[in-house]
């Protein structure tokens, strides 16, 4: 076939096979360590054959040098150092390094996006009922409400957070400045 784009049918049928030669090596690594690595090896060729790349659950599971099947345990180490994923080939000593940094970043920012998005003004008026309402209803939802008090009720506001952790049945996380973190655990 001439080189250039590929249709669509030719190229999920090489991604197919890529599948089962990766299938086939995992099942036979037991059995015939040998034949699995050779089974990674086509499945690396009709990768680079058809320009595709690797699937996301295969793609470290062969050596990048030696292109030999690897399972975990067996023919391969995985160790966490600074950040990194180290997968280190027994067949040939080589060490891939993955780093997991992204990971660690979104998690954080997921968990911050949580605690900061929940936010309850909490003005001169003080706490009433309809505010001690809408933070049952918040923490119902969310789990997580974050209370901001207004500057002219500052100093009160240690007894105001103690009449909504007891109203609501919650716990208080942390109290900075101005604003207090309730949790509350969904039933």
């Amino acid at each position: 076939m001439s080189r250039g784009k590929r249709p669509k049918w030719i190229l999920n049928i090489a991604n197919e096979r890529i599948n089962i030669l990766f299938n086939l090596a995992e099942n036979e690594f037991f059995t015939h360590p040998e034949r699995s690595h050779r089974y990674a090896e086509l499945a690396l060729k009709i990768s680079t054959k058809y320009n595709l790349s690797i699937p996301a659950q295969w793609n470290r599971r062969y050596c990048k040098n030696c292109h030999k099947f690897l399972f975990p345990g067996q023919n391969c180490s995985i160790r966490l150092v600074n950040c990194t994923v180290n997968i280190k080939c027994s067949e040939c000593g080589h060490i891939m390094k993955i780093p997991y940094i992204k990971e660690i970043k979104s998690k954080r920012r997921a968990k911050n996006e949580a605690l900061s998005t929940i936010t309850i003004n909490i003005g001169k008026s003080g706490v009433n009922e309809n505010v001690i309402d809408e933070i049952k209803r918040q923490l119902k939802s969310n789990e997580v409400v974050k209370l901001k008090f207004a500057r002219s009720i500052a100093k009160n506001k240690d007894d105001f957070i103690g009449d909504i952790v007891s109203a609501t049945n919650s716990e208080l996380v942390d109290v900075r400045g101005h604003v207090a973190i309730i949790y509350k655990k969904k039933s």
